[in-house]
């Protein structure tokens, strides 16, 4: 088989362990918010710390185009697929979290951030512009690539309880309000909890399949 394929998008880096702090000071949650005022909470922003790697990539096939087939009574042939094609992934892909049973603030299902790249579905758009010599008999098909690589680690950043830090939140409603009781809650952006495995993207390309 021989493939032909063009240049790759930037690789995504992993989150160093030195991090920004994503919260300041301190923050009142409820009763609800914080499963009956537990010692710590996870946050949906903790970021995805790496710790192991696979040692190879590979490739998955997000769109497969229309197939140009050679005849073989004739000389080769030139394809050109001359249109541009977008494809929306998943940045990751088969992410598995497991959470210490911790509570969550915010939805856990957007907390899967490694260097600031949540779970979150991109688009890929790619120019098939080139042309691509086909021999008799051959079959070519333009494809578009994500490059991806299993990664595992932990989640780090996330809220510590303040003893005796009771607090309320108010609600405005039309001209009234409302206040719901509740607890402190300090910011420790080193906290470690839990562990995460996903088929994290690193490239993307398009090419042309040829068998």
């Amino acid at each position: 088989m021989k493939v032909t394929h063009i240049g790759s998008a930037l690789a995504f880096v992993l989150a160093a362990s030195t991090l920004p702090l994503a919260h300041a000071g301190d923050a009142c949650f409820t009763k609800d918010e914080s499963n009956n005022f537990a010692n710590q909470l996870g946050d949906r922003t903790s970021w995805g710390i790496a710790t192991q790697q696979a040692n190879n990539t590979w490739d998955d096939w997000i769109w497969r185009g229309p197939e140009r087939y050679c005849n073989p009574a004739g000389g080769d042939c030139s394809y050109q697929w001359t249109q541009a094609n977008s494809k929306a992934y998943q940045w990751s892909a088969g992410v598995d979290m497991k959470l210490d049973n911790l509570p969550i603030i915010g939805s856990a299902l957007n907390m899967f951030n490694i260097k600031g790249q949540y779970q979150y579905t991109s688009t890929y758009t790619e120019t098939f512009g080139w042309t691509q010599t086909i021999r008799r008999g051959q079959t070519a098909q333009p494809v578009q690539v994500v490059v991806r690589r299993w990664k595992s680690g932990y989640f780090q950043g996330g809220w510590w309880k303040v003893n005796d830090g009771g607090c309320s939140i108010k609600h405005n409603v039309g001209r009234g309000a409302y206040s719901t009781p509740g607890n402190r809650y300090w910011w420790d952006g080193n906290i470690k909890y839990g562990n995460w495995s996903a088929n994290v993207e690193e490239r993307r390309f398009g090419m042309y399949h040829i068998w």
